[in-house]
């Protein structure tokens, strides 16, 4: 519903949707007719499994090919031809005007590291 109709809502929406759509068409109402669906939840508590692409390959509802798209101009690049900017890594040694500093020149993910090799956090 959300990808096609732009209608955010979770599976008890969906449910009262279909369900509508089931009784509409049972009943043969059409154009000139009304009904009133309550969509009752939104899609907060499903961001991170049904609303993610990744999440629903690996539980096999979506196949693999829906994460690969021919058409799109970065499908065939390699990383390294992305010119990529490296990511400044940050200590609990750092200041804040070393953050303000990084930031300033446009970096927006800046982990923070204990011992080279834990991430603390991310400013």
């Amino acid at each position: 519903m959300t990808e096609m109709e732009g209608i955010m809502t979770g599976g008890s929406g969906g449910a009262n949707l279909y369900a509508a759509v089931t009784h509409a068409q049972e009943h043969n109402l059409g154009k000139g007719d009304r009904m009133v669906v309550i969509l009752c939840d939104c899609i907060r508590h499903y961001l991170d499994n049904f609303y993610d692409d990744n999440w629903m390959v690996e539980k096999g509802l979506y196949p693999w090919s829906t994460l690969h798209d021919e058409s799109n101009s970065l499908s065939g690049m390699q990383i390294s031809e992305l010119n990529l900017r490296e990511i400044p890594i940050f200590t609990l040694e750092n200041t804040v005007g070393d953050v303000l500093e990084e930031m300033s020149d446009g970096v927006q993910i800046l982990p923070v590291m204990r011992d080279g090799e834990i991430i603390d956090g991310v400013l």
